[in-house]
């Protein structure tokens, strides 16, 4: 049991930001391991404000006190982070699927909290950034003390090394994980929206080709020399192997079928929006039916 309050806030706050990276890979984790995490994060930060709740006290009493610049930049950072995960846990219930709940804009909802998502995870970065001090003599704590006899014999044969120089460099390397997680991080989420934008657009396409189809279908003012572009057939409407085009012999033009999300999910639970209902064993938003 790791007794140093130190060391307790280091392993907390590396697992609340790790949690958060890993949130980010939700195709990779599946969608039920995507919401315990996110409920565990969730839990750790309100534990992480609570564990702090003395020190927050103490700036609000002397928050307008010029002497407390630093710290008041300190709560101000811990505030923008404490919104962040308010409103991705908010939000991430809310979309959940132990709640099921029909929402009029699903996509509104997503994107608000892949865009928290991203904006808490550059927030985690800054506030990494201002107390790297704190994480590079804290990591110490957790080295392997010297096993030999003579520690001064061992330490005198380590190069001797500025102490604030080394912690530079600890934190360069640090850093440098850290950005390169949340660097792939943000890419993902950034490409998670562009795919659900794309979905969107291939809603209202496949939804105007209905609308005119309909339209054509109630005037019954054009000739049928106008509308009869191939001879009649048994079946209404065909498909092209070859193409993704579906042609109306009754109507005579044809549709271009577009899939709705461009995941082609053929896995049931990993996502809240799969359907099938052809039983092919392919989600129905992936493919032209």
């Amino acid at each position: 049991m790791i007794k140093n309050n130190q060391k307790t806030t280091w392993i907390i706050d590396t697992v609340l930001f790790g949690g958060l990276i890993c949130a980010f890979f939700m195709d990779e984790t599946s969608l039920p391991f995507h919401q315990w995490l996110g409920a565990a994060v969730g839990i750790l930060s309100n534990y992480h404000l609570i564990a702090h709740g003395r020190w927050v006290k103490a700036v609000l009493r002397r928050f307008f006190d010029k002497s407390f610049e630093r710290e008041r930049l300190y709560f101000m950072i811990d505030l923008l982070m404490a919104i962040g995960f308010t409103a991705i846990l908010s939000t991430g219930i809310v979309m959940s699927t132990w709640l099921n709940l029909d929402l009029a804009d699903y996509s509104v909802w997503k994107k608000f909290h892949v865009l928290s998502s991203i904006i808490t995870l550059m927030v985690c970065l800054v506030k990494i950034g201002m107390h790297w001090k704190w994480v590079v003599k804290t990591t110490r704590k957790f080295r392997i003390k010297p096993t030999t006899a003579n520690p001064q014999l061992e330490s005198a044969r380590i190069p001797v090394v500025s102490t604030e120089v080394a912690g530079r460099r600890e934190f360069l390397k640090m850093m440098g994980i850290v950005c390169a997680a949340s660097i792939l991080a943000g890419m993902k989420a950034i490409n998670e929206l562009n795919n659900e934008k794309s979905a969107n657009l291939s809603v209202s396409t496949v939804y105007e080709d209905t609308s005119q189809k309909q339209t054509i279908s109630d005037s019954g003012n054009q000739s049928t020399s106008d509308i009869a572009l191939s001879e009649p057939s048994n079946n209404t409407v065909s498909q092209s192997s070859d193409t993704n085009a579906i042609y109306d012999v009754e109507n005579g033009f044809s549709v271009t079928c577009q899939a709705l999300c461009q995941k082609s999910c053929s896995f049931p639970g990993h996502c809240r929006r799969y359907i099938d209902t052809n039983g092919n064993g392919r989600c129905d938003n992936g493919e032209c039916i």
